[in-house]
This record gives C-alpha cells, sequence and structure tokens, in this order.
C-alpha cells in the first residue's frame, strides 16, 4: 500500500493540477504570474526566456548585469591610466547609465513612480553578484565573457532584455494616457536614452551635438519602425488585451529582430565595411608598403 501510495504521488507531480508555482516579479508592471505546471519546469521555463511582460527572467537579468558591467569597463581602458575610475564608480556607472538607465528615467520622467530596479527581488543581487566576480583573479571573468562570442550573447540579451522593456513601457503608457505620441516618445526613451546619455557623457556637449546625429540617424529609424510596428499592430488592435497581444506573436519576434540586426555588426563582413576588421586594416598597410 505504502509503494502503491508512493507511485500514485509521484505520478501526481507530473499534473497541471497538482501544483500552482506563483511569484511577484515587478520587472515594469508588477504584475502577478501563475502557472499550473509541475513547479521546476514551470520555475526553469518561466526564467529561460524573452517573454518579460509579467516577470523579469533571471536569463535577460543576468545577460544585461554582464553586458552592463563590461560594457562599461571596454569603455573605460580608452581612459588614461589615471583617470580610470574606481571599483565603487564601476559599479554605480554599470548599474545606472549602461544597464537601468531606461528604468530610472522613464519611470521617474514619465510616469511618475520608483524606479523597480531599486526594489525588484533580483536586479540589484545580480549586478552585485557580477560585481564580485570581476574580482576573480587573472581578470578571468573579463577574459571569458569579454571575448567575441561570450559577449556577443550578453549582448545579444541586453538587447533582447532592452527591447521587451520598451514593449512593456509602450503598453503601460498607452495603458496610463492613449496618447501617439506620448507611447512612442517612452518607446524612444526607452531603447535609445541610455546610449545618447553615455554618448554626451563620453563626447562632452560641444563634440556630442556635433556627431549625435550621424552616430544615433539609423539606430533612431530603426527603432522608430520595431516601435511603430509593435504599436499599431499590436497595443492599438488590441488595446490592452493580453491575450490578444500574445496571439499576435510580435513582442518576441520583433525583440529577436533588434537581435538579428544586431548580429550583423558582428559578423566578418560589417566589421570589414565600417573599418573594424584587423583583416582591412592589414590589407591597407600592405597596400601603403606596395
Amino acid at each position: 500500500p505504502r509503494s502503491a501510495a508512493w507511485r500514485a504521488a509521484i505520478r501526481s507531480l507530473g499534473s497541471s493540477e497538482t501544483m500552482t508555482w506563483q511569484y511577484d516579479s515587478p520587472n515594469h508592471n508588477g504584475a502577478m504570474l501563475s502557472t499550473g505546471t509541475f513547479w521546476p519546469v514551470a520555475a526553469l521555463m518561466a526564467h529561460v526566456t524573452t517573454e518579460a511582460r509579467t516577470s523579469y527572467p533571471l536569463l535577460l537579468c543576468w545577460g544585461n548585469a554582464i553586458w552592463a558591467m563590461l560594457a562599461f569597463r571596454k569603455d573605460k581602458v580608452m581612459l588614461p591610466g589615471g583617470e580610470r575610475p574606481g571599483y565603487i564608480v564601476n559599479l554605480l556607472i554599470s548599474f545606472i547609465f549602461y544597464g537601468m538607465f531606461a528604468n530610472f528615467s522613464v519611470n521617474l520622467l514619465c510616469f511618475g513612480r520608483a524606479p523597480s530596479a531599486l526594489y525588484d527581488a533580483k536586479i540589484i543581487p545580480v549586478f552585485l553578484v557580477v560585481t564580485l566576480a570581476l574580482l576573480i583573479p587573472f581578470n578571468l571573468f573579463e577574459r571569458v565573457w569579454g571575448s567575441t562570442i561570450p559577449f556577443f550573447i550578453v549582448d545579444t540579451l541586453g538587447l533582447l532584455d532592452a527591447t521587451t522593456t520598451m514593449f512593456n513601457n509602450m503598453e503601460a503608457a498607452h495603458a496610463a494616457h492613449k496618447q501617439h505620441h506620448f507611447t512612442m516618445l517612452v518607446a524612444l526613451m526607452t531603447y535609445l536614452g541610455g546610449g545618447i546619455t553615455r554618448h554626451f557623457i563620453a563626447q562632452g556637449f560641444v563634440k556630442g551635438c556635433a556627431t549625435l546625429e550621424s552616430k544615433f540617424a539609423f539606430e533612431f529609424v530603426f527603432i522608430a519602425a520595431i516601435a511603430g510596428t509593435y504599436y499599431y499592430a499590436a497595443i492599438l488592435k488590441c488595446d490592452a488585451d493580453s491575450k490578444c497581444l500574445d496571439a499576435t506573436g510580435l513582442y518576441e519576434q520583433l525583440a529577436w529582430v533588434v537581435a538579428a540586426r544586431n548580429a550583423y555588426e558582428y559578423l566578418p563582413v560589417s566589421r570589414y565595411a565600417h573599418g573594424t576588421s584587423f583583416v582591412k586594416k592589414e590589407m591597407e598597410e600592405k597596400a601603403k608598403g606596395e
């Protein structure tokens, strides 16, 4: 009888009615997500996904944190040795201006609420762990994740995080005000605000203004097209109906379009065309020698 009871209990674990795994993770809107599958499977699938409307998947959270730390350190290397910021400043700048700028700016300026980056249960702990990982001897963390393929992976995850965050904020903006221009401004601030701010920090005001259009013109048009497509084909069509939004499939499809466009930047043909390829440099040096 005991073994029969155990077999029945084990079989019941696979039932979708056995357990309900529920969590409250305010990625952007603090919504609740309930799933009726066996909890280890549900927990895994809830975090290894790019669906971030009702939660902040750990896949995107870790990817964004690692990208923010490495991206700032790559920029910091270009500074003279005596002018490079220290460990604490590295953490603060990476967190505010690289990883969570959209969270701070959009929540404070557009929605008038506390940034979820400050109270979410995962975000700050993940950033702290990544920061501590930078202390691993011989720069092992940077050597591994800073090489081309691993950095491409975390860069892609960071873009997926930025794009899904943009869509989440667009939905919130439309629900709050139903103004076309406000929703699109929120979209552009979410995706481009951090990059533009870092551009002015690095270049200064005068040089930053002079080079702003050449650096961000294509990105502006591309992201406006992505945001406009989601707004007119999903948000306006569904009017906050989550089932309708899910049925369009645009939430994740458009996010992967942005990721695919970013992948092009890592192709050798792209690096050659934009003057960033060592192959092009070698060929030009040989041509000068001849």
